[in-house]
C-alpha cells in the first residue's frame, strides 16, 4: 500500500472531518443520491428519512463521514452516486438503489447514535466507512473498535449485511497508534467475516489530479475513481 508518509495533521483534519477543527460540529444528514440534503445536523434529525419514497428496489446504504457525503461536490458527484450509476450500467438499476448516509465530521460513535434513523431506509446492505475522524481526534483505538463492533452487530441484528472500509492515519501520530488503528479494520473483518476494502481513498490520495485543493477530499474525477474501486469491491456482495 502506498502512503508511506501520508498527510500532515492540520490538512488531514480539515479534509476528512470536512471543516476546520474549531468548526467541527457535525452537520448534514443522510440523503438519497438523487436528492440534495437540507443540511439538518444529526442532533435535529427529521422524523422521516429524505429518501423514504416507496420503492420496491433493495437498498445499499453508505454510512460514513465527509468522504462519503461528498464534501465540496454536488450530491450527484459524490462517490455513492457514481456507484449507483455503475450499478445501473451493469443492469442492477431496477433491483438496487443507493442511499448516501455520509455526515461530514462524523465519528464511529456518531454513526452508532444515528443507526436507527439510517435504518428507516430499510437497507439490505450497509457499506460502513467510519472511524477516520476517531483516529484524527486521537480517540482510544479500543473505543473506536467498540463502536465499530456495535455498528456491525447492530446492522446485522436489524437484518442487513455489512461491508467495511478501512482507513489509515498520518505518520505524525506515531507508529504505535497508527498501527493499532490500522489493525482494527482487518481484525473486525476477520472476526465478523465481512468483506473489507483496506483503504477507501487509496486510489486518489496524494494525487492532486483527483482531489480538491485540500488534498484528500476527492474532486469529481477522484469520486469516479473511488466509485470504480468500491463497485468492484461491492459487486460480489450485491450479486448474491
Amino acid at each position: 500500500m502506498r502512503l508511506a508518509s501520508f498527510f500532515g495533521l492540520p490538512l488531514l483534519c480539515f479534509l476528512v472531518v470536512g471543516c476546520l477543527p474549531e468548526q467541527c460540529a457535525r452537520r448534514g444528514v443522510a440523503q438519497s443520491v438523487t436528492e440534495v440534503s437540507s443540511g439538518t445536523p444529526p442532533d435535529t434529525i427529521p422524523d422521516t428519512i429524505p429518501d423514504a419514497t416507496p420503492d420496491a428496489r433493495r437498498v445499499l446504504v453508505f454510512l460514513g463521514d465527509s468522504l462519503t457525503a461528498g464534501y465540496g461536490l454536488a450530491s450527484r458527484e459524490a462517490f455513492p452516486a457514481r456507484v449507483e450509476e455503475l450499478m445501473a450500467r451493469e443492469g442492477l438499476g431496477s433491483t438496487w438503489r443507493v442511499v448516501n448516509a455520509g455526515v461530514s465530521g462524523d465519528t464511529s460513535r456518531g454513526g452508532l447514535e444515528r443507526l436507527d434513523w439510517v435504518f428507516r431506509s430499510k437497507p439490505d446492505v450497509v457499506f460502513l466507512c467510519l472511524g477516520a475522524n476517531d483516529g484524527l481526534r486521537g480517540i482510544d483505538v479500543a473505543e473506536t473498535e467498540k463502536n465499530l463492533r456495535a455498528l456491525v452487530e447492530g446492522i446485522r441484528q436489524r437484518g442487513a449485511r455489512v461491508v467495511l472500509a478501512g482507513m489509515r492515519l498520518p505518520s505524525n501520530y506515531g507508529p504505535e497508534y497508527r498501527e493499532s488503528f490500522a489493525a482494527l479494520y482487518p481484525r473486525l473483518a476477520k472476526e465478523y467475516s465481512v468483506p473489507l476494502l483496506p483503504f477507501l481513498i487509496d486510489k486518489i490520495a496524494l494525487d492532486s489530479r483527483f482531489t480538491l485543493p485540500d488534498g484528500i477530499h476527492p474532486n469529481a474525477e477522484g469520486a469516479n475513481r473511488i466509485a470504480s474501486e468500491v463497485w468492484t469491491f461491492l459487486a460480489p456482495t450485491l450479486n448474491k
